[in-house]
């Protein structure tokens, strides 16, 4: 499991988001994304790689309507039309645009709104139909294309793990162990104190001498 250590993506009011991912018993790996809300326990969505993606693209897709219906909402009221009758033309645009995928992400729900005062954009947050806060443009953006990162970096370790596997010959404990060293390159967890102490677990065995 070599998930990114990439910040949760929340705001001040808004439970954390971390995301994750899970090695399963068959060597393919699951995408976890865990919501911590401050005021009840945590909840753990385990999703396929490709659901993964699919929640990637809903999170994202919230948060470039959002964008999109602030520019929309500063650009009429810029010139010279009130606020309230911005909002109608953004809220008839809502009427006719694509649902949003909420299916995708449930039981959370990722919803584009515009702030009040400031009209900036921002994603409200719910989990099973009730309020847990809002995400701002940049959280959401970051946690959606974070859990790409993620579920493409997971598939990566599972070509690796069967790789090291069927091609070099290690055993699935030394496979699994070296998927956990990666992190340290990946991510630069102290590599320079990790080389000398900690030989790589392949030495033993013939690698590759070119990718």
């Amino acid at each position: 499991m070599t998930a990114s250590p990439a910040p949760p993506a929340a705001s001040v009011d808004t439970p954390v988001l971390l995301v994750d991912s899970r090695r399963q018993p068959d060597g393919s790996y699951q995408v976890v994304v865990l919501v911590s809300p401050a005021d009840r326990p945590p909840v753990e969505l385990c999703l396929s790689p490709g659901m993964a993606r699919r929640y990637a693209e809903a999170v994202i897709a919230a948060a470039t309507r959002a964008a999109y219906e602030a520019a929309v909402l500063a650009q009429l009221v810029d010139r010279g039309v009130e606020v309230k009758a911005a909002a109608r033309v953004v809220v008839g645009m809502r009427e006719t645009a694509p649902p949003l995928d909420h299916e995708a992400t449930a039981p959370l729900a990722f919803t584009p709104i515009v702030a009040h005062g400031s009209l900036s954009p921002m994603v409200d947050l719910q989990l099973h139909g009730e309020d847990l806060g809002t995400l701002d443009l940049a959280s959401a953006r970051s946690h959606g294309y974070h859990l790409l990162d993620v579920v493409i970096g997971a598939e990566l370790d599972a070509e690796y793990c069967r790789y090291l596997i069927g091609h070099i010959g290690v055993d699935e404990v030394v496979a699994t162990n070296q998927l956990a060293d990666l992190g340290c390159y990946r991510f630069g967890y102290d590599v320079v104190e990790t080389k000398p102490d900690r030989p790589c677990s392949l030495a033993q065995n013939q690698a590759p001498e070119s990718t």
